[in-house]
């Protein structure tokens, strides 16, 4: 997306710091496309508690980012001019290769085209990481966590003219048989870099590297302490109810609740809540999950009863 017409000099090294420190109560880190129909204007209304910007609001951009000190236009988002930016990424493309063509257009592309330092890829040589340890295995991928010392790019750094990078712990996510590389592989990695996504809406992926002995590509992708939504909920809540003997009979997503001043997920609606063995109250309670209709042991369920409650 061309979203200036100016140009770029990036060799500069007179520049000044001209930007704004974002407020994190208040705007995403960077601005996103709106959809076609519609306005050039942001909105103010918020997702997930921060207002969005539209990239071809300039206005807004300048409000909420600031200026490039080399460009002298408006940041597409903190710390981040995408055209200067793009110059200096396709300036070292002559400086490394994945070996895959596919790959490498696609990396390329989403560094010329990204809004912010986490909607672009880079090629990690596998050996840029330590201590990859094996945590877990999906039904497609095996997932292991691993220290990345150099870490991923953050911004440019204008009056010093270097990229800014920070260390950090990172999941690799190795997809089975992927040395062939497939379209579902790089299909999931454009959703995570897709400039219609603010950056704290999913999982960020830093880049991709490759196995040296099985040569199974692999995402490297920001790793959660915290773990799945899973985990944290029967460990920190779940658990607490069924150690007091208790079921809670009502639980579904409606039921969790986040406090963002504390960062807190809770439990909430314990009406249902009961004994394990209450035999009053017996029977399905609360939120089914999904199960084909053959299961349903009653015939006498119509089709079209069914899936009028699976909506």
């Amino acid at each position: 997306m061309d979203i200036s017409n100016q140009n770029l000099d990036t060799t500069k090294t007179d520049a000044k710091n001209l930007w704004k420190e974002i407020d994190n109560a208040e705007y995403q880190y960077n601005a996103t496309i709106f959809s076609a129909d519609s306005t050039t204007e942001s909105d103010e209304t918020t997702s997930l508690l921060l207002k969005r910007v539209n990239i071809m609001d300039l206005e807004k951009r300048k409000e909420v980012y600031g200026l490039c000190g080399e460009c002298n236009e408006p940041g597409t988002g903190y710390l981040w001019c995408q055209p200067c930016n793009a110059k200096r990424f396709e300036e070292n493309f002559k400086n490394w290769t994945s070996g895959n063509k596919n790959i490498d257009e696609l990396i390329q592309q989403s560094q010329l085209n990204a809004f912010f330092c986490t909607k672009f890829l880079e090629w990690i040589p596998f050996e840029k990481f330590e201590n990859v340890t094996y945590l877990t295995r999906g039904g497609f991928s095996k997932i292991y966590s691993a220290y990345w010392p150099e870490g991923n790019i953050g911004h440019w750094d204008i009056e010093n003219q270097k990229w800014i990078r920070g260390s950090r712990k990172v999941a690799l996510k190795s997809l089975n048989n992927s040395s062939n590389i497939s379209n579902d592989f790089l299909n999931e990695i454009k959703y995570y870099i897709s400039g219609h996504f603010p950056a704290c809406n999913t999982v960020i992926c830093f880049g991709i590297t490759q196995d040296p002995n099985t040569k199974d590509y692999i995402m490297v992708l920001q790793y959660f302490e915290g773990g799945n939504l899973r985990n944290t909920l029967v460990e920190d809540g779940l658990s607490g109810i069924h150690d007091a003997g208790n079921i809670h009979k009502d639980f579904h997503s409606g039921n969790i609740l986040y406090n963002n001043y504390n960062d807190i997920l809770s439990i909430s609606d314990l009406g249902m809540c009961q004994p394990v063995n209450d035999n009053e109250r017996k029977g399905i309670c609360g939120v089914i999950p999904y199960m084909a209709p053959k299961f349903y042991v009653d015939i006498n369920i119509q089709k079209q009863q069914i899936f009028t409650h699976l909506e």
